[in-house]
């Protein structure tokens, strides 16, 4: 792996940390959230996908997939914990 590759990786790992922290703090809603991450992380793991020297296609691919997968799961872990946080102090 090359030295561009785990800066990448670096960069989408922390793109996943910063989108959970922002939704499960209420500084954006799940659907910002979202869109603004996915968007990053598309970009992210394509650009991963071509320094690992796979065929650009291949990489689109794996942009697209990964980014959304990874992307909308961290959404909705975020946002699963705050409504049960929202919740727990209602009571």
């Amino acid at each position: 792996m090359t030295i561009p590759s785990l800066i990448l990786l670096a960069v989408f790992g922390a793109s996943i940390a910063a989108i959970y922290l922002w939704v499960r703090r209420g500084k954006l809603t799940p659907t910002q959230g979202a869109l603004i991450g996915c968007a990053i992380d598309i970009v992210v793991l394509f650009l991963f996908s071509l320094s690992a020297g796979n065929e650009p296609l291949r990489a689109v691919v794996t942009g697209v997939v990964g980014g959304l997968v990874f992307n909308l799961l961290t959404v909705a872990a975020a946002s699963y914990f705050r409504q049960n946080e929202i919740a727990r102090q209602a009571q």
